[in-house]
């Protein structure tokens, strides 16, 4: 079966990537990264993976239409975040460190940067509600949140209860078990050792993650450790990678902005924070074996 991780702009899904191509990685799974781009030269996303054929997609900018596209049984978990948090954490992401594109349709253009770095803060984020935002603020608007194979999650729940929630999100997804902690471990780090130089294919497959394994993968991979540059092999550095604090818009964002955003998206504020609560798997998660 199929696994799907649907991602939003702005919504941790650059880090939620790198978390799942390790974990497939040390499974010895092929995952798959579903970009715009990617998606259009394949035709389509059915295309891409009727031609790839991935254990784990990954689509880190969702839209329901997608979700119709898939020709398999799959599950997945997608992930929400407060509106007003996206807007404003895409504001300061593209006036500074977002990477640029030369078409505007696929993301953030030097001309857009330079735009913003001329305005005022007001208005810069004024005009993020009126252009870039409003692709994912669409998305998450039209976003089906009852579909019974995929769970809801939210980004403050991401960031600030990592091994829970993602604990809660593999034991949903069947992928999850308790393991020998060293014979688990021993049997990831080949694993990543055969794909880093270049033996993928030699890889041991296994059909569970472990839960100790998820602490190590999370402490690998934390925001902190990536945004000093480590693993240094990822060449992630940078400051893209940051915990954005839930209600930051309050600082930075007037009632004006707020009501556009409702009239736009309407009750789309209301509704981003509500979410299912993942149920507790069925095993002793906290102790890390």
């Amino acid at each position: 079966m199929l696994r799907v991780f649907f991602g939003q702009h702005k919504c941790a899904s650059k880090w939620v990537a790198l978390l799942i191509e390790r974990m497939c990685n040390e499974l010895g799974w092929k995952s798959t990264i579903a970009y715009r781009v990617r998606i259009n030269g394949h035709g389509g996303l059915r295309q891409l993976i009727e031609n790839e054929k991935p254990d784990f997609l990954i689509i880190p900018e969702a839209d329901v239409d997608q979700v119709a596209e898939i020709p398999v049984p799959f599950k997945g978990f997608h992930i929400t975040r407060d509106p007003r948090d996206i807007v404003v954490s895409g504001y300061f992401s593209h006036l500074k460190v977002h990477a640029l594109v030369d078409d505007p349709a696929l993301g953030v253009t030097m001309e857009h940067r330079k735009l913003l770095q001329r305005l005022p803060k007001k208005e810069g984020i004024d005009l993020e509600i009126a252009t870039i935002a409003r692709v994912p603020l669409q998305h998450l608007h039209q976003w089906n949140y009852e579909d019974p194979r995929i769970l809801e999650t939210t980004f403050t729940r991401l960031t600030s209860s990592s091994f829970e929630e993602l604990a809660g999100i593999l034991a949903f997804l069947g992928m999850i078990k308790q393991q020998n902690r060293w014979t688990f471990g021993s049997r990831c780090y080949i694993n990543r050792l055969l794909k880093r130089f270049g033996m993928g294919g030699l890889r041991m497959r296994a059909e569970s993650y472990a839960p100790a394994q998820l602490r190590k993968t999370l402490r690998d991979l934390s925001f902190e450790n990536l945004r000093r540059g480590k693993p240094w092999w990822l060449n992630q550095r940078g400051a893209h990678y940051r915990k954005g604090r839930p209600g930051n818009w309050m600082e930075h964002m007037d009632p004006g902005q707020e009501a556009e955003i409702e009239r736009l998206f309407p009750g789309l504020i209301a509704r981003a924070g509500e979410s299912r609560q993942i149920a507790p798997p069925a095993m002793d998660l906290r102790s890390g074996q």
